[in-house]
């Protein structure tokens, strides 16, 4: 390489508007850390999409307080409401059908809550990826055909 020859230089290749997007997500399709130590390369400016965002997997493992994480999504699936509700409810049966997801059993026995058939259990999970492994315990409410929430609860 020569010595006149700059490196190249980065520009983004994503269109304003699908970066808001991204930024909404709090996800980034590139990081700017990176970017900058790479001599003459443009900076992305994703605003305060970065500035809040500190959780990551790394990190996470490093640090001794737990940050909070809440996620919400919603999607419209072009199945019937029952069997997706079925196949999301089924924990119990998770690890045959999720993939790395080791081990799934409902610890508690199911308890049924008035007339529209509610019913909480906690459920054990264990997930393992090569040399990484972790187990969660989760609290899960299920109410037939109309939603399930599962909450972190300490093991």
């Amino acid at each position: 390489r020569t010595k006149n020859r700059a490196w190249p230089r980065v520009t983004p290749m994503v269109p304003t508007s699908f970066r808001r997007v991204v930024c909404r997500r709090r996800h980034a399709a590139l990081a700017p850390a990176i970017l900058s130590r790479m001599p003459g390369s443009r900076r992305m400016d994703f605003g305060r999409c970065l500035a809040g965002q500190r959780r990551g997997f790394i990190s996470s493992l490093l640090q001794q307080k737990s940050i909070p994480h809440n996620e919400r999504r919603s999607k419209v699936l072009h199945y019937p409401a029952a069997t997706i509700f079925d196949v999301v409810s089924d924990v119990a049966n998770y690890q045959h059908f999720l993939p790395y997801i080791t081990k799934s059993q409902i610890v508690t026995q199911s308890r049924e809550f008035g007339n529209d058939g509610r019913r909480t259990f906690d459920a054990r999970m264990a997930f393992g990826f090569k040399f990484l492994n972790d187990e969660f315990l989760s609290r899960v409410e299920v109410v037939p055909n109309r939603y399930v929430v599962v909450k972190n609860k300490a093991i």
